[in-house]
Parts: C-alpha cells; sequence; structure tokens
C-alpha cells in the first residue's frame, strides 16, 4: 500500500475507506505511512479516519506517532491545515485519572513520551505555527488544559527555561511550545491584548502564568496590561504566579514611572496585610516575611522612605537566598555541566579523559540523555557521531565512574554490532575487552548495586557483538572475555519482582533476557563457544570449558529461580546443537521438557519455534516435539502456531517431512490448528518464494507437492478459506506456468474468486493470456465476482490484462466479456481514466 501511493493515490485512498475498521496497529500504521506519501488532498481524508481511530485507541499513541508524525508534517506543510490540527490534537491526548477516587496523576499525563512529543514540537507544530499561528495556539492550549488542571508550580516551577524544572516529561514540551507561540503571536501588537485575554479566560492556573510571561516578554515600555497584573493584589497573592510575577518585577519595574512603581507597591502591602489577616496569631511574622521577600525584588528601585523599613524588614526575617522563587528544591534536575557535543568533540583524546575525569564526581542527571543536560548529553550524541574514538579510547574509561563506562561501552555495542570496526587495531579491541573487565573488577562487585547494573549489561552485550572479532583475529582475548561473561552470569540482576507475568511472559522472553544482565551473560557466553566448523585452538577449548558450565546452570531450577530466563536459552538453542550434538541432546529435554505435560506452548519451545528457522539437523532431535505440538496446536497462541506452522512447512521442502505420510506433523497440524494460521503459514511459504535467487529443484518440487496435498486435504475437509494463500505462489512465477494457471482455476472456484493479493498476480496473468486466453478470462472473471479490495489499486494490471486478452485472436470477446463485468460490479471502464469505484 505504501509502495502503490504515489502513484496511484486515489485508488489507495478508497482502499483504505473501503476496508473494515480493525484493532490492528500495524494496519493503522500502514493507512498513516501511505497518506503521508500522498497528495494533501488525499492524505487529508486519510488523516480525518485515523484521527478517529486514535481517539478511540489512545493506548497506542506513542507507538502510532511514528507513523502519525511524517503525515501531520505533510499536512502542514501543504496547508492542510483542517486536517493536521485535529490529528495532532489526538495525538496529544490525556490519561483518564486513575482509580476509584478518579485521582489525576502530576507527570505523565500525555499518552505521548517527551521524545515523541519534541519530534512533534521540531516538525508539524513548528510548520503549523509558521502558516495558522492563532488556530495552532488555540489546539495547544485546549490540549494543555485538559492535560493540567491544577496546581503546575508543583511541577513547573518557572514558565520560561529554568534548573528548578521538571523537564523529562511530555507536558513540559507542550508547555514550551505554546509559551513560545504565545510570545511569538503577542509580539504583533495587534495581537497582545487578545492572547493575553484569551489565555487568562481559561480555567487552569497555568495560563494566568502563561499569560504573565507574555506580557514580560512581548509588550511595549511601561505597558498598561503588565503594570494592570503587577498592581493587583488578588494576582499577587496568587502562590502560582508568584515566580512569573516576580520574574516580571526583577525585569521590568525600573521601567515604570515613580507613581506607577508605588501602586505596584502598594499592591504588595496589601497582599502581605491579607495574608497577615489569615495567619492569625501568627500575623505580624507572616505579614514581614511575606513584605520583605517582595521589596527584595524590588530592592534596586526601593525609595528611601521604604528603604529604612525594608532594611528592618530583613532584621528580623532574613534574607531569602532565592528571590523570585515560592521555593528552593537543592535536587531538582541538575545541570552538572554545559558543555555541547561540539565543545566536547573538538577537544583532543587526551583533554576528553582529562575533563571526564575533572568531572567524574559531579551529581548525576536523573535523566542524563535528555537536551541541554551537558556533558553526559554530548557524550551520548558522541555515541551515535562517532562510536569509533570512545570505542578507541575504552582503556581509558576503566577507572572513570560506571556511568562513563556504561556510554563508551553502548558505543562499542554500536561499532561491532554494525561492523565499523575495520578502522580498529588489535590494541584498541584489547582496550574494550579491559573495559567489560573494569564492570566485573574489585570496585564494581565492591560497589554492587544499581550503580553498575547498566555498565555490566553493555559489557556482555559487547562481548556478544565482539565474539566473530575475537575468534578470527584476536583468540588470545577470548579467556579473558570468558572470564567476564563467567562473573557477569552471576549477577543478581534481574531480581525476582521484575519477573514478567504468565501471560507476558510468553512474548517477552528474549526482550526480558536481554535488558538483564545474567540474560545477556548467557547470550554472550553461547557466542563465544567455538563449534566444531571453527579453528581449534587451546583459547578455545580452555573458553568452551569454561563456558558451558555457565549455559548448564542456567537451567538449574535452584540455581536460576527465573523460569523466563531459563527459557531464553532456546533462542540459540541451534548454536549449542552446532557446538556438541550429544551435549544439545541432554539439555533438550532439561530445556523444552515434556511439550504435551502443560495447557499451552511451553515457554522454551515457543522461543525455539519464534526464533529459529527449521534445521534439518536438529529434527533428528527434536522430532518428537514436533510431532506432540502439531497435535496440541490447537491450544497454542496464534504466534506460536503460526511459527510451528512454518517449521513445519519449511522441513516439508526441505525433505525432513513427508505429508503424506500417515500421522506426519504437518499432517497433524493442518488437522488442528486454526484456519487463520494455516492461512498464514501457506501465505508465508507463498512470500518466500518470492525474489530471484535460485532454489533447488527438488525443493521447488516438494513445496508443489506440499500445495497439492493441502488443497486436497482441503477440499476433502471443506476448510477452504486457507487456500486464498495461492494467490503469493502464483504470484512468485516459480512453477510450471500451465500447472499454475490450472490449479489457480481450481483454487478460485473453491473460494469463490477469492485471494490474497500479490503484485505479481495481474501481470502474470496477462502472460498467460497469449497461451491460454479463455482460463484467464475464467479466472480474472471470477476475481471481478469476488470484489476482495485490493482489486481496487490493481489498476494497472487489470488493464493489462485485459489488453492482452484483446491481443489474442479472437481475443476481444473475451476482453468485452471482463469489461462487462467489472462495469456490473461498479468499476469504471478499464479502459478510461480510472477503475476504481
Amino acid at each position: 500500500m505504501v509502495r502503490v501511493a504515489p502513484a496511484d493515490p486515489e485508488g489507495v485512498a478508497d482502499v483504505i475507506a473501503a476496508i473494515p475498521e480493525t484493532e490492528n496497529m500495524n494496519t493503522q500504521c500502514h493507512y498513516l505511512q501511505a497518506a503521508a506519501v500522498m497528495p494533501g488532498r488525499y492524505a487529508a481524508a486519510v488523516a480525518q479516519r485515523q484521527v478517529a481511530w486514535l481517539r478511540s485507541h489512545p493506548n497506542t499513541i506513542d507507538w502510532v506517532v511514528l507513523a502519525a508524525e511524517p503525515l501531520a508534517r505533510k499536512l502542514a506543510s501543504e496547508g492542510e491545515i483542517d486536517s493536521a490540527l485535529p490529528l495532532l490534537d489526538a495525538l496529544l491526548e490525556t490519561r483518564p485519572p486513575e482509580g476509584s477516587g478518579g485521582r489525576r496523576r502530576l507527570l505523565n499525563r500525555l499518552y505521548i513520551s517527551q521524545y515523541h512529543m519534541r519530534a512533534l514540537a521540531n516538525g508539524p507544530l513548528k510548520e503549523l505555527a509558521a502558516r495558522a499561528p492563532t488556530r495552532t495556539l488555540s489546539m495547544l492550549c485546549g490540549a494543555l488544559e485538559r492535560a493540567q488542571e491544577g496546581e503546575s508550580s508543583l511541577w513547573r516551577t518557572a514558565i520560561e527555561p529554568d534548573g528548578q524544572n521538571v523537564e523529562f516529561d511530555a507536558l513540559a514540551v507542550v508547555v514550551d511550545v505554546t509559551r513560545d507561540l504565545a510570545s511569538e503571536v503577542a509580539r504583533r501588537p495587534e495581537f497582545l491584548t487578545k492572547v493575553v485575554e484569551d489565555l487568562e479566560r481559561r480555567k487552569a492556573p497555568i495560563f494566568h502564568r502563561l499569560a504573565i510571561h507574555v506580557l514580560r516578554t512581548a509588550s511595549p515600555t511601561r505597558s498598561p496590561e503588565l503594570l494592570a497584573r503587577l498592581a493587583s493584589p488578588e494576582l499577587s497573592a496568587s502562590s502560582e504566579c508568584f515566580h512569573e510575577i516576580a520574574a516580571a518585577l526583577l525585569e521590568r519595574f525600573g521601567e515604570f514611572t515613580q507613581e506607577q512603581q508605588a501602586e505596584i507597591r502598594q499592591a504588595m502591602r496589601k497582599d502581605a496585610e491579607r495574608a497577615a489577616a489569615r495567619a492569625g496569631p501568627d500575623g505580624a511574622e507572616v505579614r514581614d516575611a511575606r513584605l520583605s521577600t517582595w521589596f527584595q525584588i524590588i530592592e534596586p528601585w526601593l525609595p528611601e522612605e521604604d528603604r529604612a523599613e525594608f532594611d528592618a524588614l530583613v532584621g528580623r526575617t532574613g534574607r531569602w537566598p532565592h528571590p523570585g522563587y515560592r521555593s528552593w528544591h537543592s535536587h531538582g534536575r541538575p545541570h552538572p555541566t554545559r558543555f555541547t557535543h561540539e565543545q566536547v568533540a573538538s577537544l583532543t583524546d587526551q583533554e576528553l579523559i582529562a575533563l571526564l575525569k575533572e568531572h567524574q564526581r559531579d551529581e548525576v542527571p536523573e535523566n542524563f540523555l535528555d537536551d541541554d543536560v551537558g556533558l553526559e548529553r554530548a557524550l551520548g550524541v558522541m555515541i551515535n557521531e562517532n562510536p569509533e574514538r570512545l570505542t578507541r579510547l575504552a582503556r581509558e574509561f576503566s577507572a572513570l565512574p560506571p556511568r562513563f563506562i556504561d556510554m563508551a561501552l553502548s558505543a562499542a555495542v554500536v561499532v561491532f554490532q554494525n561492523r565499523r570496526d575495520g578502522s580498529l587495531d588489535e590494541g584498541a579491541v584489547e582496550g574494550v575487552v579491559t573495559l567489560c573487565e573494569a564492570t566485573v573488577s574489585e570496585r564494581a562487585l565492591h560497589e554492587g548495586g544499581k550503580t553498575w547494573t547498566a555498565a555490566q549489561r553493555e559489557a556482555a552485550t559487547v562481548i556478544l557483538n565482539i565474539t566473530e572479532r575475537l575468534k578470527h583475529r584476536s583468540p588470545a582475548l577470548i579467556p579473558r572475555a570468558a572470564q567476564v561473561v563467567e562473573e557477569l552470569a552471576r549477577s543478581a540482576d534481574p531480581s525476582p519482582e521484575k519477573e514478567p507475568g504468565e501471560v507476558a511472559r510468553t512474548r517477552e522472553s528474549i526482550t526480558f533476557a536481554v535488558s538483564s544482565v545474567r540474560g545477556s551473560a548467557r547470550f554472550a557466553a553461547i557466542a563465544l563457544l567455538s563449534d566444531s566448523s571453527e579453528p581449534d585452538t587451546v583459547e578455545a577449548r580452555t573458553a568452551n570449558a569454561r563456558l558451558r558450565p555457565i549455559i548448564d546452570a542456567a537451567l538449574d531450577a535452584q540455581g536460576e529461580p527465573s523460569p523466563t530466563l531459563r527459557a531464553s536459552i532456546a533462542r540459540h538453542f541451534w548454536r549449542l546443537f552446532a557446538v556438541d550434538e550429544q551435549w544439545a541432546a541432554g539439555i533438550a529435554s532439561r530445556l523444552f521438557g515434556e511439550v504435551g505435560s502443560v495447557e499451552g506452548t511451553p515457554e522454551a519451545w515457543r522461543v525455539y519455534l519464534e526464533w529459529h528457522r527449521a534445521y534439518r539437523p536438529l529434527y533428528r532431535l527434536l522430532a518428537p516435539y514436533y510431532a506432540e505440538s502439531a497435535k496440541r496446536v490447537g491450544a497454542y497462541d496464534e504466534h506460536s502456531a503460526r511459527a510451528l506452522g512454518q517449521h513445519l512447512a519449511d522441513l516439508a521442502a526441505f525433505g525432513a517431512i513427508d505429508p503424506r505420510v500417515e500421522g506426519s506433523p504437518i499432517g497433524e497440524f493442518v488437522a488442528n490448528a486454526s484456519p487463520e494460521a494455516k492461512l498464514h503459514v501457506l501465505d508465508s511459504v507463498g512470500r518466500k518464494l518470492q525474489g530471484t535467487e535460485r532454489i533447488d529443484p527438488a525443493i521447488l518440487a516438494r513445496i508443489q507437492s506440499l500445495w497439492t496435498w493441502w488443497r486436497e486435504r482441503a477440499e476433502a475437509t471443506h476448510h477452504l478459506d486457507e487456500l486464498e494463500a495461492f494467490g503469493t505462489w502464483f504470484g512468485s512465477g516459480r512453477f510450471d506456468r500451465a500447472w499454475t494457471l490450472a490449479e489457480l482455476e481450481k483454487v478460485l472456484v473453491l473460494t469463490g474468486g477469492h485471494l490474497r493479493w500479490d503484485e505479481g498476480l495481474l501481470d502474470l496473468l496477462a502472460e498467460d493470456a497469449a497461451r491460454s486466453p479463455e482460463a484467464v478470462a475464467r479466472c480474472k472473471k471470477m476475481l471481478i465476482d469476488a470484489s476482495d479490495p485490493w482489486l481496487l489499486i490493481g489498476r494497472e494490471g487489470i488493464r493489462s490484462v485485459v489488453a492482452a486478452l484483446a491481443a489474442t485472436e479472437g481475443g476481444q470477446r473475451l476482453a468485452d466479456e471482463v469489461r462487462s463485468r467489472l462495469l456490473a460490479h461498479g468499476f469504471g471502464d478499464v479502459e478510461g481514466t480510472s477503475a476504481c469505484r
């Protein structure tokens, strides 16, 4: 759909509109991606449909935004404002209150993450603000009003950027964008009053704070609007607006006339008296503290008659060390350094290491990969921009704090995972191993705890990705890497409380393993093992002797309490088999157990099925598991059932399984699997046939025999829907054309003309028309009668078939019959400009 959309946007837009609503998030993303490459008016039509889906499925927002952001940017850039604004507004949906009491959360009120909110701010929102600033501002205010009903100063100390703000939430970005746009619009004199009044008309206090900020930054000198707010005792009494009033006083008080300044000071006195009246017996102290706070802000402009009073107040109350702030959070969100990536990147290697040592004891930021944090952020950018440099300096990082070690190791992962290590000499590789050793040094083991967890996990991931380099170019380093892995495999991470729930575990084994130290270490251990195809060296034998017990221990329920981690070993079972077939046979019974012993799919077997391709040599060992699971596939979840079917179909293609033998696993699968699973398996085989690479004729013959057997069985049992997958088989062009066309006609008769879409299907039918026009015409008419939605985007293919039929001897009649059938079903004439409904 995404590929076709640029060439036929109207057709694709019609198809999307015609397809019934679906809960499938991936399908919705495909719609958004297709719309993003259409002209604006077609994209707008798709966007309107997607807005409704997003509003009814808000939990998907932070995933769908990856596809929605390019569409929103396109709509904005092409002036489709009426479609872009609702789409962005839907992406800014607010989470409902929590619990039975309807308690609102303070932070994370939006479904969208801060990272994706920044992408919206820098892309479509910026484009919209340039084209429709007032409407965009109104939309942003609406989103902010939904998300921020009560006190905002608890998390947003200052409307402007400030170190006291909590800035790791998406809502902070919404405030930033709203603030900047409001100030920009208000700088046009004719809009100032309207912007301020529109903000103040909204209920939440944050809008009054925004209004004062706008007046402070955008109003002219001695602005009467600003004066009115500063001289308002009611506003001065607002704890929510205190900082904004104080900031305006610090910046703008001196520009007012003496009479105007006196008016503001009078409002301050009234505020202090009002606070005293509410305080009861402590009123005098409260009055002094309140007035002292105000006078401290305007101290440079106090007249003589008030200065003596201020000195007396300070004598009684002391000075507040943070004028302009109602409170001060020393823990806050620290900014330990202020270096940009460009500054750090320009340093020599020696200067960079010296700088890291100088700042190694700085307070650690809570979210140091966020924007504008400083040295940590600069290193984070370097991981992407120049990971080779940090990798080359790995040894120098060994004595630094674990957070810096983690970042250097992350750079090494990027380098080795993407095979960018060509410029690294053996000394640099040895330095990387040395840095991995630092994560299991006495210092690391002594400090322990969560401080080293991230660095240790990255160390295991580095070793996983560096194994090929070690085996072929640096075998002397293998024992050292094995020792690191051995230590990491004893880590306390993950702790028992992190274990996924029973339902979640069926989908999260590998994710859970690679995000933990023990799980990552075991995967690295498996990668380090040397199999029979690799050089038999002393280092390899020593490493294998050290590494195999790690895997054995990982399968022991007493030593490894996490069933999820035990099951994850199945991810690399083929590797264990390649190392030692007898050892793997012993592991299989411990890893997979009895496949029929529990309801559903045993976790390790599911991991094996979903993370491996079928491997013929392994079938001899695992045949009993395949046989038993094929009988029980009806109780499996859909993912596992599909994976099992794909394995069995591949094994039939490889000749390991004969479907015509009584009791074969694939026969049991077809008898017991759901129609959806069987359709998926046949479709996946057809799609594997796509492409240009050569396929062994013997394998192709077995695949053809598999189809014939499957179709005959489906006919006998009247389970015909799965045969719709033949569209991809036909479109592959792999088989004898006469057999394929005859089989297509049989399938279309059985399925009532329904077929899975394949791009090559109609083109191959056009080619077949020269040889078998009657059969092609019959097939084409059955496809038209079924009217599957994919026909709507098959305009060019339909024309090709009709033209090919018309070009054959006596074929004009057949072509006319196909045209008539098209018109009867509501399609336009294929020779006209449109073949869409």
